[in-house]
């Protein structure tokens, strides 16, 4: 017997932007500057590096960047 072969299509990466742009829009809503920092006109930027669980529950958090040792 002679079968046609079964050809499938495996995508190499799973597309997440839905859930970056999720989440930015998340902590953008919950980000609040501290008071002190604001009153002395401090700024900075800071990077974060975070594991999310399958289910949704955040797994760990690290500061992996920042301009300034305060941050």
């Amino acid at each position: 017997m002679n079968h046609p072969a079964i050809a499938r299509t495996i995508p190499s990466r799973p597309d997440y932007g839905w859930l970056k742009d999720l989440l930015k829009r998340r902590i953008m809503s919950l980000q609040a500057y501290p008071r002190l920092a604001r009153m002395q006109g401090w700024e900075g930027i800071v990077v974060v590096r975070a594991t999310i669980k399958s289910d949704g529950r955040l797994l760990d958090a690290v500061v992996t960047e920042s301009s300034d040792t305060l941050l």
